[in-house]
This record gives structure tokens, C-alpha cells and sequence, in this order.
């Protein structure tokens, strides 16, 4: 690459360090010359400054070694005389190496190397030259000797990888035009490796990870060679892909070469080259395939595997845009930029199915829900394209998300695991199924399996943080918050975690304090603003502080509207007229503020699945208006929303409602029942199920399911607890009260008593109340 500027400074100060600065400015002058008459350009002010600082005089240069003339003895320089110990004969293809590498080298005159005797330096611009010339010399005469030959052991057989090993691909160096090619290449590299059964690819976030444990200030710079090599010493992998992209004519060659880490030691070397951008994918296609052979896997295996264009995507600018989507989700957590640059990607090819699933799992947070069944389903549409890991991960997305049926989902993620049982990726996805199905332990092992293998992706702390809160195992779940921390320093999701954590243990000021930094620390970011203002509207109206709690709702929704997130925009502002309903009394404003959402933002102006009818339901059903309350459950139903253990559970919670508001407690209890047992939100139904009980008579059951409600752990307590706590308590304990239970009644109402203290003034009338009838009795 002689038009590479870098790579000429490295060239010029590697001569100026063995001290010849002539043949350093006559670098220079190569490169001017070239650069002016190829690209009518000039050497960059950098290389300017370089060669001005290598035309001054040398004042402090140290004297070169002595370097003996063949025949002299001397400990100085190496013996370069013809005469070779003897049995030692010179291999012809050594010769001819020599020959090349002397015609190659800087010419110089026969004239310019006058004999040098032992006490006489040699020039230190000659002796470079003759030194170089040895040194090129020395390396192809190596190769002479010591050829790779295609047929000898692999990687695998002659033991310098174990089946199953990591290896670690460095970033290709680039010496074309296009600085975004080479990044393009080594991710089309990384997937390529990736579908070989022989070794495992060290994710590039798992890579950052690793750098940044190592204190590199930025792990998202280029995986030099060099830090590659770092990396894999730090971790154990044992060999290292290096490569590099380079401009021939008007296509491009590609190199890569496995490299034994540590010692450097070149292990495989292949090339290919591409005449055109529209063959470039076949020749890292290729390429792969020529290193995979050489790692150790057969002919027909490695001929087995589909086309790197076929089960990715052929577009190299839809695979950069993937690639550096995960970086952002994974690794900064920045999941709007990860959702648009997948958008990005998809837009570019509409078969990729890799990056289709990606969005499945990211609308999944971010919404809406038609995206997320939309792209699940596109994903499924294109799995042929996929290898075999990726089309059970495509599967299963399509089974949790389209059919829902969870047990196909798990049946793929197991099918996986067979093949691949140290899968870090696959062992997240299955706990994140049971995670839903709210089997916490079983969720809790394969995150911590997970992670154990890849610590790198933020997703399986959170996962393996959230399983522990709902086991109550507080003290491991800030231990995975710790490990989350030092790997992701600067991630503000750490707050989502500690809000949660905070809320179990009812430290109220310390959830509050976290949600004003998570505030502080991210104004301009809707996903972060959005949760601060809806953990900060929870914990005033917990407090009883309604007021301010709704304006602290008004504000979210208006985030959440901005940021075209209608899940969230209904989601506050159902809670809040939620809130007028049971604490405030106000039934009114309740239905102004549902009339003032749904005239923004009418139904028929959502699709079906993005439509709140499960809350709306619940709302109606609460404000005795059973007919709207009938229209959501039927609606539910006629679009085929209840498919499904969790969304009938949802289902269901809308019929409890609606049977406990035409008195028929049976009917609800029944109903109530199994949506607690079913539904993934572990304390929603209770309140409701808690109330049919006592409206039905059934005092102790109605104390058994409340109990239940305050001992049950959850990671979203916050949010139930600000609609729910306080009714609770009050009425709880009444209950006691009534049965002579008055220890357990005082408890309840200091409680709310201390809760309420700064509340508006009729939640502390409220509270007031309820501790005169205990100071009564």
C-alpha cells in the first residue's frame, strides 16, 4: 500500500531509528511523488513535519556497532562469509529467496560499499541498507525453508487449538479509499467463522469488554493487531485472525492469517481478491472457508455450509449497520440508536433475517407490539437464509412472539443447546422465556450460565439482576449489579436496577435519589427521561403527594408521545386516572382524562395489538362502565390477543374485573384466580383477587391474598405499590381489626401513617383517620 501515509511515517522513523535518515527522506520523496502524480494530492502536514525533522543535522546520534567484512572476526556482527559450517548446504530455494530479496532491496552502488575493517564503522545509511537486505532476506528465506504446506496437520490435529476454542478476529486494516470497508469485511469475517462448529468467535462486545477491564480508556477504537494480541493473552485464546482489505485496480484483495497469540508465530496465511464490490462478500465467503479448512474441519463440512451472502445479507452496508447496532445495544446501551441502525439495515435488505430478529427483541421494549410480531415474523419468513444457530434463535423469537406458545419456543432453544451446550447467547434467550414464565431459579442459573461464558452483553446482567429481585436474593442481585458496573462504567441502565432495588426494601429516598441522577445524567435521552419521571410520579403518589404525581405523569406522556412510544403514552396516563379512581375518589376526571387520550389518540388509529384494551378494560370496569369494559374484552378476543398462557392470563384479569363490578364475586375469584397463577406480572391480579375475596364474604382469604401482595418479591414493586399500597394497608388493617388482631392493625396504619405525612392534605386526612381508630381501640 505505497499511497498509505501512516504506514510510511512508521517506515521513516523505523529508518531514522536505526539511523539512516537519507533513505527515510527518500521515502518521503516516494510517496510526494506518488500522492502528486496518482491523486494530484500532497503528504499530509504530519509527514511534512517528519521529513522536515529528519533533514536536520544529527548532533546526539550513537556511534552504529562495528560490523565486521566476511572473514574478520569479530563479536560486533554476524559472520556473513560464504563459507558455511560444514554439512550445512544452502537449499537452492534459499538462494533464489536471496536473490529476490537483494533485487527488491535499495539499490546501491558497488562504489558506495568500500571494504570496512573492524575498527572502521560502516556509514549507518550503508550498513541500514545491508542490514535491511539481510533482514527481507532472512524472512523469505524462512519461507523458503519452512512453506505452508496445504496438506500438513491442521490447527486442530497438530494441537495448537482444542475443539471448541475462542479465537479472536482483530479489525482488518484498511488501505483502500473506503474507510468503512474494512469494518464491513472482518464483521462478514467474524459471521463467517461464527457458523464453524470447530471454535468459537469472541464476540466483538465481549472483546470491548475485555479492553475495558484492561483500563483502555475507549474499547470502541479498532481492534489493532496489537490489542487483539492483548486481549487474547489476558483471556487464553490462543490464536488471533489478523487481515487486511487493499485497492487493486478497480476491485480489492483480501488476506487474513491465523496467528498464534503470544509468540506471533504465523500459523495459516490465505488471500482472494474481488474485481468488484458486488463480489466482495464471495471472496471473504472464500476466504473463511480457506481458514476453516485450516483450523481443522473437513472439506465437506466446511462445503456444507451455505454462502456467508445467502445466510446473512448481501448488501455490506446493511452488515455494517447490524454490526454496529449491536455494539450500541450491547455494549452502550443505547437502544434507540441500535433500533435505527437495524432499521437502517433492514431497509437495505429486506431478507436479513439476523437483523429482523434483532428488532423483534428490541420493539419488545421499545415498542410498538405490531413492529415486534411484524418483524418476528419477517425473520421467520427468511430463516432459510440463517445457519442452523440462528434459525433456532429465529424460531423461537417467532414462537414467543407470534404464536406464543412457549413451549416451542424452549423446544428450539433446546435443540440448540445440544449442539452448542456452551452458548452464551442461546442460554440468555432460554432464560429470558422462563424469565416470562416467571420460573425465576431456572431463569436465574442460565443467565448465570450465560455470563459465566460471555460477560460482555448488558441484557444478561439485567436478566440475571431482575431474577434474583424476584427471588428476594437481594444481596447476589447487587453483587451482579457490582460486576455490571465495572464492566459497563458510564451504562445508566445501572439506575433502572437500582430504582428496583431500592423499591424492594422500601427505600423510598434512596429510589427517588436514583431516579433524579437518572434524570441529571441523561436529559436528552426519552428512553432514561421516560422512566425517571414515571419512578418519580410513583414514588410522590405512594407518598400521597396526587399533585405532583400527576404532573410528573403529564411529563412522561409527553416523552413518551414525543418519542412515538403510545405503550408508554397510555401507560401513564392510565395510571393516573387509575389513581383518581381509588385514591383520590374522583370518577370524573378519570373519564375526562380517558376522553382527552383517546381524542389524541383514537383505537381504530392503532393496530389491534398496539391498543391498550387490557388497562381500558380494567379502567371501565373500575368506573362501573360495563358495556366499554364488555366492547375491550370482546375486542380482545375478536383480534386474537389472548393466544397464549400470559395474554389469556391478561385476558382474564379484564373478565375478573368485570364479573367483581356486577357483584359476581365467584365468577371473579375464579377468574382472578388464574390470571395471578398465569400472568407475567407477579402481583397485578392480587389487588383485584384480594377485593373479591373481602367483597364476597371471604374475610381470611381476602387477608391470606393481601399478605401475599405485600411478602411477594418484584422487581416493578414501585409502580403496584403507588396504586395499591396504601388502600391496602388501610383496609388490611381494618381486617385485622375486625379480628382482634390489633398489633398487626397498629403496624398497617403507622405505616401509612408515615407514608402519607407529607401527602396532600387528604391523603394525611386519610391517614389521620385511620390512626385515631387505633388510638380508639
Amino acid at each position: 500500500a505505497p499511497e498509505d501515509e501512516a504506514g510510511a511515517r512508521r517506515l521513516m522513523r523505523l529508518l531514522q531509528a536505526r539511523g539512516d535518515r537519507t533513505q527515510a527522506l527518500q521515502v518521503f520523496e516516494q510517496l510526494a511523488r506518488r500522492l502528486a502524480n496518482d491523486y494530484q494530492a500532497a503528504p499530509s502536514a504530519e509527514t511534512k513535519a517528519l521529513a522536515r525533522e529528519l533533514r536536520e543535522p544529527a548532533t546526539d546520534r550513537p556511534a552504529p556497532p562495528v560490523v565486521a567484512t566476511p572473514g574478520t572476526a569479530s563479536s560486533a556482527g554476524p559472520d556473513v562469509s560464504p563459507s558455511a559450517p560444514s554439512g550445512l548446504r544452502t537449499p537452492d530455494s534459499v538462494v533464489a529467496a536471496l536473490e529476490t530479496a537483494a533485487r527488491s532491496a535499495p539499490s546501491v552502488a558497488v562504489e558506495d560499499v568500500p571494504q570496512v575493517t573492524a575498527t572502521a564503522p560502516r556509514p549507518p545509511r550503508r550498513r541500514a541498507v545491508i542490514l535491511a537486505a539481510l533482514a527481507t532476506a532472512a524472512a523469505v528465506a524462512t519461507l523458503a525453508l519452512h512453506p505452508w504446506n496445504p496438506d500438513s496437520p491442521s490447527l486442530l490435529a497438530g494441537g495448537q487449538l482444542a475443539p471448541r476454542d475462542r479465537i479472536i478476529v482483530a479489525d482488518f486494516q484498511n488501505h483502500t479509499r473506503d474507510s468503512l470497508l474494512a469494518g464491513a469485511v472482518g464483521t462478514a469475517l467474524r459471521l463467517e467463522l461464527a457458523q464453524s462448529p470447530a471454535i468459537q468467535v469472541m464476540s466483538a462486545s465481549a472483546v470491548q469488554g475485555v479492553r475495558r477491564l484492561m483500563g483502555d480508556t475507549d474499547p470502541r477504537t479498532p481492534l489493532s493487531e496489537g490489542v487483539a494480541h492483548d486481549v487474547a493473552l489476558r483471556e487464553g485464546v490462543k490464536v488471533v485472525v489478523e487481515g487486511d482489505v487493499s485497492s487493486v485496480g478497480s476491485g480489492w484483495r483480501l488476506s487474513a492469517q491465523l496467528v498464534a497469540a503470544g509468540t506471533g508465530e504465523p500459523l495459516a496465511s490465505v488471500r482472494e481478491t474481488a474485481t468488484d464490490s458486488t463480489r466482495l462478500l464471495d471472496a471473504v465467503d472464500r476466504l473463511a472457508r480457506r481458514l476453516r479448512r485450516r483450523i481443522g474441519e473437513t472439506s465437506r463440512a466446511v462445503g456444507e455450509t451455505p454462502p456467508l451472502s445467502r445466510v446473512s445479507t448481501g448488501s455490506l452496508d446493511a452488515l455494517q449497520r447490524f454490526s454496529q447496532a449491536q455494539y450500541a445495544i450491547d455494549v452502550l446501551g443505547d437502544r434507540a440508536q441500535g433500533r435505527r441502525l437495524l432499521e437502517e439495515a433492514v431497509a437495505l435488505d429486506t431478507g436479513f433475517a439476523m437483523a429482523w430478529r434483532a428488532l423483534s427483541v428490541l420493539y419488545g421494549s421499545l415498542g410498538p407490539n405490531t413492529a415486534m410480531v411484524d418483524a418476528a415474523t419477517r425473520a421467520y419468513r427468511h430463516r432459510e437464509r440463517l445457519p442452523g444457530r440462528e434459525r433456532q434463535l429465529v424460531t423461537a423469537a417467532y414462537h414467543e412472539i407470534v404464536t406464543r406458545d412457549y413451549a416451542a419456543a424452549l423446544a428450539a432453544y433446546d435443540t440448540q443447546l445440544v449442539a452448542t451446550p456452551e452458548d452464551p447467547g442461546v442460554l440468555a434467550a432460554a432464560g429470558y422465556i422462563h424469565f416470562r414464565l416467571r420460573q425465576f431459579g431456572e431463569a436465574e442459573e442460565l443467565y448465570r450460565r450465560s455470563m459465566e461464558l460471555d460477560s460482555s452483553k448488558t441484557p444478561m446482567y439485567f436478566g440475571l439482576i431482575e431474577s434474583r429481585i424476584n427471588r428476594g436474593r437481594l444481596a447476589p442481585a447487587r453483587e451482579a449489579l457490582a460486576a455490571f458496573r465495572r464492566h459497563f462504567p458510564g451504562n445508566h441502565f445501572d439506575l433502572w436496577e437500582e430504582i428496583y432495588l431500592a423499591a424492594a426494601v422500601g427505600d423510598y429516598a434512596a429510589a427517588e435519589g436514583h431516579a433524579r441522577q437518572l434524570l441529571a445524567v441523561a436529559p436528552d435521552d426519552a428512553d432514561h427521561r421516560g422512566e425517571a419521571n414515571h419512578a418519580l410520579a410513583s414514588l410522590a403518589l405512594l407518598r400521597g403527594r396526587a399533585q405532583e404525581s400527576e404532573r410528573l405523569r403529564r411529563q412522561a406522556m409527553a416523552t413518551y408521545e414525543q418519542n412515538g412510544d403510545l405503550e408508554g403514552y397510555f401507560g401513564e396516563g392510565l395510571a393516573l386516572a387509575t389513581a383518581e379512581i381509588r385514591l383520590r375518589r374522583r370518577p370524573e376526571q378519570a373519564r375526562q382524562l380517558l376522553a382527552e387520550m383517546l381524542s389524541r389518540h383514537p383505537l381504530d388509529s392503532l393496530a389491534p395489538a398496539d391498543r391498550p384494551y387490557v388497562d381500558l378494560g380494567i379502567v371501565y370496569a373500575e368506573l362501573g362502565d360495563l358495556p366499554r369494559a364488555a366492547e375491550m374484552q370482546a375486542a380482545l378476543e375478536r383480534y386474537d390477543l389472548v393466544r397464549g398462557r400470559l395474554y389469556a392470563a391478561e385476558w382474564r384479569r379484564v373478565r375478573g374485573a368485570i364479573q367483581m363490578a356486577r357483584g359476581r364475586y365467584l365468577e371473579a375469584q375464579a377468574e382472578l384466580r388464574q390470571a395471578a397463577a398465569d400472568e407475567e406480572c407477579a402481583l397485578c391480579a392480587l389487588p383485584a383477587l384480594a377485593r373479591s375475596y373481602d367483597l364476597g364474604g371471604r374475610p381470611d382469604s381476602a387477608i391470606a391474598v393481601y399478605q401475599r401482595y405485600l411478602t411477594t418479591p418484584w422487581m416493578k414493586r414501585l409502580e403496584n405499590d403507588a396504586l395499591n399500597l396504601g388502600t391496602i394497608d388501610i383496609r388490611l388493617a381494618e381486617l385485622y381489626q375486625d379480628r382482634g388482631d390489633l398489633t398487626e392493625a397498629a403496624a398497617l396504619r403507622r405505616r401509612i401513617g408515615e407514608l402519607w405525612r407529607t401527602g396532600d392534605v387528604e391523603f394525611r386526612q386519610a391517614a389521620a383517620r385511620a390512626g385515631e381508630r387505633t388510638s380508639a381501640e
